[in-house]
């Protein structure tokens, strides 16, 4: 009978404080947490599916249900290894990935259903219908050792799309933006990603799927619990081993080889959540959780990711954010000095999937944000930070309309005309705003207090506009210079840059625009709203 205990087998890649990477048991990674700097794995999906594992682990070995108990735990600086060791003895059999009855994130009875090629586990595998991106060998062709194939099992929770009739996506349905706060140590990292208090729409802590009784049925869950929806299991899967061979991912000869799987519906969801990791829109159908965009930056997004909280900021659109829980966790620790100094940078992990919100996966992203504690705290002045880029957002609108109208007919003729130019001129613009907008969140962060205060304001905001309007004119210029010089060509240059200027003016002149309209309102006719 084949087996892989991940409570002896060494599987989780980590980082150690001096820099070398090595492979742990799930016990050692978490005794050894304040030893080690992070988990890394090539793979974005994997990292974070691993990183959501352990959290779940510790929050079910140390019920952590209120602020206090994880200020206690950060205070100790490491996990008590006499829980740790008394959680895993009692749990052990759960932890076998080939267990005859409760194997590893699995599901022990599968009936009849056809072995499917491991490969649907992982989507730049072409498997079935997936597109091929990266590797160009047929899903017969993949094969993974047992420790890369419990990883992929990581990734199920989190990243799971929808997969044809039946086949419903995760608990977030398509993958969202996922941020883990970042500690000194991968003890801090866990620790800090930990919700406390229990997320909205859930009352108690629950199970882990490995801890529970009755298998995942393929049905509509109508409640669900913090550790439920941590390793949500939205597939029935059973991974089926197989003879000796090369790992595809790791390319190491191992004497097991996982090649296929029993894979099919499982569990559905019937409720709302709020997932502590997810940064959330809030609008008039109810909140919707972010995700990634093509040709859309993380960096552009650092409002809702870090900065915005639904009760303190509000777009001109009637639009409103709510950044992670997680992130709102985190400042009250820094706050708290659970963390040590309050003047700690926070650090940010971003993890994400673009898919076409169905089936197709295009893309997967791993990007860090490093804010000041002082901005974070802030909500004013996150909200200012937002403001200004929803006034970039003006500008980028108006540099493709300009571009748009320089072509002929003003496009009309062709849906896609300049598409690459527009492409480019919109790429360029935000390269150039990069920077000056980290320039912008630090100067927001470090304003004077007292009279100096607005003026400073004033000044940052200022200069930061300046620098969208000249972004802007130059992405325009470069798009438009080797257009042809015909009489009508040239009309069409100076009506597309007065079209941008006017766009831009109107953008990044929002006092101006409310002066004129209050002066325009003082000399109309009595019960004349201008």
């Amino acid at each position: 009978m084949a087996t892989y205990n991940l409570l002896k087998e060494p599987w989780i890649p980590v980082v150690r404080t001096d820099g070398t990477e090595t492979l742990m048991n799930l016990p050692e990674v978490l005794r050894d947490a304040h030893l080690l700097r992070e988990v890394r794995d090539p793979l974005p999906i994997v990292e974070f599916g691993l990183y959501r594992l352990l959290t779940a682990c510790v929050i079910d070995c140390f019920r952590l249900e209120g602020r206090n108990a994880l200020a206690r735990l950060l205070t100790a600086g490491h996990f008590p290894v006499d829980k740790l060791d008394a959680y895993f003895d009692t749990w052990q059999d759960r932890f076998d990935l080939f267990h005859p009855h409760y194997p590893f994130l699995q599901t022990a009875e599968m009936g009849a259903e056809k072995a499917e090629p491991l490969a649907r586990l992982l989507p730049h595998i072409p498997a079935g219908i997936n597109v091929t991106h990266f590797h160009h060998a047929g899903q017969e062709a993949f094969g993974v050792c047992p420790a890369a194939a419990a990883r992929l099992l990581t990734t199920v929770a989190p990243f799971m799309t929808a997969g044809g009739p039946g086949m419903s996506p995760s608990v977030n349905g398509a993958p969202p933006w996922y941020v883990l706060v970042r500690g000194a140590n991968l003890f801090e990292t866990l620790c800090m990603n930990c919700p406390t208090p229990l997320p909205s729409g859930i009352s108690t802590l629950g199970v882990p799927a490995w801890r529970a009784e009755e298998p995942v049925e393929a049905r509509r869950y109508t409640e669900i619990s913090l550790l439920q929806a941590l390793t949500w299991q939205p597939r029935r899967i059973r991974l089926v081993p197989g003879e000796s061979g090369q790992c595809t991912i790791t390319g190491i000869e191992t004497p097991m080889l996982v090649r296929t799987m029993k894979f099919t519906a499982g569990a559905m969801c019937d409720f709302t959540w709020r997932d502590p990791a997810v940064p959330y829109k809030i609008t008039d159908k109810g909140p919707l959780v972010l995700r990634p965009l093509e040709g859309r930056e993380l960096w552009r997004d650092t409002g809702p990711l870090a900065l915005l909280r639904e009760k303190e900021y509000h777009s001109e659109r009637n639009v409103a954010y709510e950044r992670p829980l997680l992130v709102t966790q985190a400042d009250d620790c820094i706050n708290r000095r659970a963390l040590g100094s309050t003047e700690r940078t926070l650090e940010l992990l971003v993890y994400g999937m673009r898919t076409d919100l169905k089936m197709k996966v295009f893309e997967w992203q791993r990007e860090q944000l490093s804010l000041s504690p002082a901005l974070i705290r802030q909500g004013a002045q996150g909200g200012a930070a937002q403001q200004e880029m929803e006034r970039a957002e003006q500008v980028e609108w108006g540099l493709k309309s300009a571009i748009t109208h320089a072509y002929p007919r003003d496009g009309k003729s062709n849906t896609h005309a300049f598409e690459h130019r527009i492409a480019d001129a919109r790429q360029q613009f935000w390269a150039a705003l990069r920077d000056d907008f980290t320039l912008l969140l630090q100067a927001l962060a470090e304003l004077p207090t007292g009279e100096e205060r607005e003026e400073a304001h004033a000044a940052c905001l200022a200069t930061w506009r300046a620098r969208v309007s000249d972004a802007g004119r130059q992405a325009l210029e470069a798009a438009i210079d080797d257009l042809d010089t015909d009489g009508k060509a040239l009309q069409r240059l100076v009506e597309a840059r007065e079209r941008f200027h006017r766009v831009a003016w109107v953008a990044l002149h929002p006092e101006m625009i409310r002066e004129k309209r209050a002066r325009r309102q003082q000399t109309a006719p009595k019960g004349v709203t201008v």
